[in-house]
């Protein structure tokens, strides 16, 4: 249930991460099923570099950040359970569906934080980060969760309507990009279907000012000039130790006298962190599960998972923490565990 929560914190130290690093101690010891010993192993090693290399980063740079070493062990750990069989797959969707409906209950109950107005924000996060949560860890947890049409459909227009309420451009076009995937695009050649996502993304990004700031959207003059002032002060810094990053915790800048942000990219804080090992490491794995997805029989199920990566990578532009959120994880644990239980596509 704590999976989605990232806006609540104890000791300065996300809900959803201690739940993500509890889930792994509880299953680490139980046996994979069957199924889930033909699993990759090279992609289970892969996941559990990360942290690695993270650490040498952080004894490289002298820059221990022991709350992001952490953050990137839980990613890894819970990957490793779920896609092996060892966390049970629809008792944490189930949990995770639970947290999210909690989430924006409370949050028009007044219950918990309103720092957007009334875009939906919450436990959860800020609006893009709710919209990648809703789109990484709310689509799969569907699939996984039940196997009733009926129910899936209420929860897709429930998952669906909390990413419109965020007011989110980027987690719109995602979702739109997501229910593309789903009834067009998996149909179709799978290097023709990623080229024609990647230019609808590439497109959105650079789109005219008449189309960024339309309707509801014309307020957010503001807040993109800063955003490139930020992404300005981020290429900067990655262009430094490109290979090795600088450590963890330092994906910062500094805008202003003594006024640091967070990094608005996860591609760019995966790189200033740990350099382009650290993202190269990160994104084999997330790529693979979708790969893994495309060998396996075509399903409603199937598509949507795949979906939930694309939405993935595509919030993770606009967003400085999603690549290694447990969002993330799950999101990327739920798709190996389900073609380890489903059948090879036909050719594969």
């Amino acid at each position: 249930m704590a999976l989605p929560l990232d806006g609540i914190t104890v000791l300065s130290y996300p809900i959803s991460t201690g739940a993500a690093l509890l889930v792994f101690l509880v299953t680490i010891l139980n046996n994979p099923t069957a199924t889930h010993r033909l699993v990759p192993a090279w992609i289970m090693a892969t996941a559990l570099a990360v942290p690695l290399w993270l650490a040498v980063s952080a004894w490289q740079n002298e820059q221990w950040t022991f709350s992001r070493l952490g953050t990137a062990a839980a990613w890894a750990g819970l990957i490793f359970v779920v896609g092996t069989g060892r966390a049970h797959a629809p008792s944490l969707a189930r949990g995770a569906l639970t947290g999210l409906i909690v989430a924006v209950v409370t949050f028009y109950a007044g219950l918990s934080p309103n720092t957007y107005d009334w875009r939906l924000t919450g436990w959860i996060s800020d609006p893009n980060g709710v919209a990648m949560t809703v789109l990484a860890l709310g689509v799969p947890s569907t699939v996984w969760a039940t196997r009733r049409p009926w129910v899936q459909l209420v929860l897709m227009v429930f998952l669906s309507g909390m990413v419109l309420a965020t007011l989110s451009r980027t987690g719109i076009f995602a979702l739109f990009l997501a229910f593309a995937w789903v009834l067009v695009l998996r149909k179709q050649n799978l290097i023709g279907a990623v080229l024609a996502a990647w230019l609808a993304a590439y497109v959105f990004e650079n789109a005219p000012d008449r189309i960024k700031y339309w309707g509801p959207f014309d307020d957010r003059g503001g807040s993109d000039a800063l955003r490139e002032r930020v992404l300005a002060a981020e290429k900067e810094l990655v262009a430094t130790h490109r290979w090795m990053g600088h450590g963890p915790g330092t994906a910062t800048v500094e805008v202003a006298d003594g006024v640091r942000l967070f990094f608005h990219s996860s591609y760019l804080s995966a790189r200033v962190e740990g350099g382009w090992i650290l993202l190269g490491l990160i994104l084999v794995v997330v790529v693979a599960a979708f790969l893994l997805l495309a060998r396996t029989a075509q399903s409603a199920g199937t598509g949507w998972l795949q979906a939930s990566i694309v939405g993935l990578l595509v919030t993770a532009t606009n967003i400085g923490e999603a690549l290694l959120t447990p969002s993330a994880a799950l999101c990327v644990g739920l798709a190996i565990s389900w073609c380890a239980t489903r059948a090879p596509r036909s050719g594969a």
